[in-house]
């Protein structure tokens, strides 16, 4: 039984999602502050991303 990923210790954690791994890839990319990628996966058709940045993105990162 997997009980889920707890974001309680990271203070700007984000997911993000996308239909492929370029596209993620992509919406990482174009985060201008340090992100660190604490976990990747792949779940049905989704490409799944849990990150944490230094700071607060006040934008709302495209999905695609």
């Amino acid at each position: 039984m997997e009980l889920g990923f707890n974001f309680n210790k990271y203070k700007n954690g984000m997911v993000l999602q996308s239909e492929s791994a370029e596209g993620l890839l992509k919406m990482i990319q174009a985060i201008r502050c340090p992100v660190e990628v604490i976990q990747m996966y792949y779940a049905g058709n989704k490409h799944i991303a849990l990150i944490v940045t230094e700071k607060r993105l006040i934008k709302k990162v495209k999905q695609e």
